[in-house]
């Protein structure tokens, strides 16, 4: 299971551009949420994503669905649920 968690992971991808060149990418991060804003900024570019996984630093692999990434950043949404679930744990508290 995929956590939204602050450790450092892998993500490896593989994109067709606008010129229809291939390429074959990887990027470390500590926060998922910049590794899946990175995908969506080579979607919204015009470019064809082909797969895409994940790898963490105890080298479980996840799969991503490429068809989930539609050039939009994820971060604002991710922050929106992480604040309503914290009110909601510090109303369950009161």
């Amino acid at each position: 299971m995929l956590q939204l968690v602050n450790a450092l992971m892998y993500l490896y991808y593989s994109v067709i551009t606008p010129k229809q060149e291939l390429l074959e990418l990887s990027v470390i991060a500590f926060d998922i949420e910049v590794l899946l804003d990175i995908l969506n900024q080579y979607i919204g570019s015009g470019h064809e994503l082909l797969y895409a996984f994940l790898l963490d630093e105890k080298g479980s692999r996840t799969h991503l669905p490429v068809e989930v990434f539609d050039g939009i950043s994820i971060s604002k949404q991710l922050k929106t649920i992480e604040l309503e679930y914290q009110r909601l744990l510090s109303a369950s508290t009161e």
